[in-house]
């Protein structure tokens, strides 16, 4: 039995297998990449939101509202991590026993493929400051009220 040119063969059906999984490995290693800056992108994006909620919550409740929270910029640092962000303001008045609103920021951008990622979208609540604007020391700050809290029975 002869067995000549077997083992160059072998050899170049090694290398395939090799180049297959050279190929694998580096398709997962920049998808692995890419997740993880896009996982860096909305970390980002969320930190940006709270801290955009965080300059909303200095604007007195009684002139609180969708206008005067579009006035609140976005820091220079965050338009250049997120690319073509942009923020979407609510502000909504409840209408319960106590008087309150709520307040949400959504933050789009773009992401590195063109289409947008997921928005981040954060809710937080404002209630009006306690007392009465005239009788409160304008050198002291006030400090807004205790939401009331009731017990809700589950129905299961």
């Amino acid at each position: 039995m002869r067995r000549r040119g077997y083992l160059l063969v072998e050899v170049f059906v090694a290398l395939a297998i090799l180049a297959a999984l050279f190929v694998l490995v580096i398709q997962m290693v920049s998808t692995t990449a890419r997740e993880r800056r896009a996982n860096e992108r909305r970390a980002i994006a969320l930190e940006h939101a709270a801290n955009l909620l965080d300059r909303a919550s200095i604007i007195p409740y009684e002139q609180l509202s969708a206008e005067s929270l579009r006035e609140i910029t976005t820091s220079t640092n965050a338009g250049q991590l997120l690319p073509e962000s942009d923020v979407c303001w609510t502000v909504d008045e409840d209408s319960s026993e106590v008087p309150a609103k709520r307040v949400g920021v959504e933050l789009t951008w773009r992401a590195t493929h063109g289409r947008s990622d997921a928005p981040v979208r954060l809710v937080t609540w404002a209630f009006p400051q306690s007392g009465s604007a005239a009788a409160s020391d304008a050198a002291s700050p006030a400090t807004p009220s205790e939401p009331l809290q009731e017990a809700v029975e589950d129905p299961s």
